[in-house]
C-alpha cells in the first residue's frame, strides 16, 4: 500500500505525468494537510514540503495553464473555507491568490472549460460549481475565472437544482454533472449536461459584439443545461466521474441509506449509462 495515511475527501492531480494526493480526512476524523508525489504513476511515493494551507477534506484542485490550482473546502469543525492557492512548481511550494468573491463551501466541483462569457473568443477556464456552505447549505450558483483563480466571475445559475458532493467531469464540448446532495440531503441519481461555448455572467449582459469575424459570431451557442432523466444507477453522493479510453466511468459513492456502492458505470456522452462487471 501506498505510505501516506489512510484518507479519504482527498484530492488528486496529474501534472507533467506525475501524480500528487493532496489534503483529505484520516483515520479519526484528522485532518490532513499533506501533499504526496508518485513518478511512476502510483507505484512508489514521495512526501513533498507541507503546503502553507490550512488542514482540510472535500477541497478541490484542478490543472491549468500549467499550474494546479486548489480551492476552498472544509477545515476543523466542518469550517467551510473561501480561499484559493496555486502552485506553478509541482506542489514544492504553494501562492495564495486573492480572497475569492464566491462564498465559504466545501464539496463542490471544479473542472477546466473552454468557453467564452460573452466577450470575446472562447478561452479556457476554471469553473466553481455548487458545493456544501455555512448553515450546511447546499449551493446553486457558478463562478468563472480565466486568469487561475486570481479573480472569478459569477455566471447564470445553473438549472440542476443546489447540490453539494456531487461529480463533474469537462470534455471538449460539455461538462457533465452527476448525483449528489441537495436540501435536507436528498440523493440524487440524476445526469445534467451542459452544452455552448458561451456562458453569459450573472447580471445577464448582453453578448459584445466583439468577434473578429462574422463567422465567430455565427458560431455563439449559448450555455444550456439539459436533465437526462433518472439515471440506472441509484441515487449517490461522495461519487467519482473520470473519463477513460473515452468514456466517462462513474465510480462509487454512498447511497441513500449511507452505504458505500461499490458499482461502476460508464457512457459515452452523458446521457445514456451502462453498467460495468463487478470487481472480482
Amino acid at each position: 500500500p501506498p505510505p501516506f495515511p489512510i484518507r479519504w475527501g482527498h484530492q488528486v492531480v496529474s501534472w507533467k505525468r506525475r501524480l500528487y494526493v493532496l489534503g483529505g480526512l484520516g483515520v479519526g476524523n484528522q485532518l490532513l494537510q499533506d501533499a504526496w508525489v508518485s513518478k511512476d504513476f502510483g507505484k512508489t511515493w514521495e512526501e513533498l514540503p507541507q503546503p502553507p494551507w490550512c488542514a482540510r477534506y472535500s477541497h478541490k484542485a484542478a490543472m491549468i495553464d500549467g499550474k494546479i490550482i486548489l480551492v476552498a473546502g472544509l477545515a476543523e469543525n466542518d469550517r467551510r473555507l473561501r480561499d484559493a492557492w496555486e502552485s506553478q512548481d509541482g506542489c514544492l511550494s504553494w501562492t495564495e491568490m486573492p480572497c475569492p468573491r464566491w462564498a465559504a463551501r466545501g464539496a463542490h466541483e471544479l473542472v477546466t472549460f473552454e468557453m467564452s462569457l460573452g466577450d470575446g473568443q472562447p478561452k479556457e477556464h476554471l469553473i466553481l460549481l455548487g458545493g456544501n456552505g455555512n448553515g450546511n447549505t447546499a449551493l446553486h450558483d457558478a463562478w468563472a475565472s480565466e486568469n487561475g483563480g486570481f479573480s472569478w466571475q459569477e455566471l447564470e445559475p445553473p438549472a440542476w437544482p443546489a447540490r453539494h458532493s456531487f461529480s463533474a467531469i469537462a470534455t471538449k464540448d460539455r461538462i457533465v454533472i452527476c448525483g449528489g446532495s441537495g436540501e435536507g440531503g436528498k440523493k440524487f441519481n440524476d445526469a445534467w449536461v451542459m452544452t455552448g461555448n458561451v456562458w453569459r455572467t450573472h447580471d445577464k449582459k448582453a453578448l459584445r459584439k466583439q468577434f473578429a469575424t462574422d463567422e465567430a459570431a455565427s458560431q455563439v451557442m449559448l450555455a444550456k443545461w439539459e436533465k437526462y432523466g433518472d439515471m440506472p444507477w441509484a441515487a449517490r453522493e461522495h461519487s467519482q466521474l473520470v473519463f477513460f479510453r473515452d468514456q466517462m466511468v462513474l465510480l462509487g459513492g454512498l447511497n441513500s441509506q449511507g452505504e458505500i456502492a461499490e458499482d461502476a458505470w460508464a457512457s459515452p456522452d452523458g446521457t445514456t449509462w451502462a453498467q460495468l462487471p463487478p470487481r472480482v
